[in-house]
């Protein structure tokens, strides 16, 4: 079900995405995604929390046993190898932009990129700026990509990080 709503929100973003059809993308009654969810901003939201659950366990496996630059890095290489999911993508974009549009979205999205912020912070123990620069490549790489810019492999994550420390 959540892999339907993230394929859906991807590719229409919440305002033009449906429950019907979720619903039929999983295979499922609408009814059954209404008796699971009250409503289309909960099942957003549960979709949104999936998704960031995919990329905190992928860059916390990457991290693991790093410190320091060294676990920053890995975390960009995992990063550039999980964005390949177009989905994944796109719905990270649709999602900061239906924050922009409704207060209740904002703050769950808001938390969760939050708390990215503070799994690259600590796993590549750094503060401030450091972590500023990844999260800002992280940002720009995923529009870059989305746009199918010539410009990405200059833009990847790991690259701007060599860029940065050589």
């Amino acid at each position: 079900m959540l892999a339907a709503a993230r394929h859906e929100f991807a590719q229409k973003g919440y305002s033009g995405a449906t429950t019907q059809a979720i619903a039929a993308s999983a295979g499922v009654s609408q009814p059954y995604v209404y008796s699971l969810f009250p409503n289309k901003k909960a099942l957003f939201g549960a979709a949104w929390e999936s998704c960031c659950d995919e990329i905190e366990s992928t860059l916390t496996a990457a991290a693991e046993g790093l410190a320091g630059e060294e676990a920053v890095r890995a975390m960009a290489l995992a990063y550039d190898e999980l964005i390949r999911d177009r989905d994944l993508l796109q719905f990270q974009l649709q999602a900061w932009a239906a924050a922009g549009q409704d207060e209740e979205l904002r703050a769950a999205v808001a938390r969760r990129f939050e708390r990215l912020w503070e799994l690259v912070g600590r796993a590549g123990g750094t503060e401030g700026e450091q972590t500023a620069d990844f999260m800002a490549t992280w940002v720009l790489y995923n529009v870059a990509v989305s746009l199918d810019l010539s410009l990405t492999s200059q833009c990847r994550v790991s690259a701007a990080l060599d860029r940065r420390s050589g």
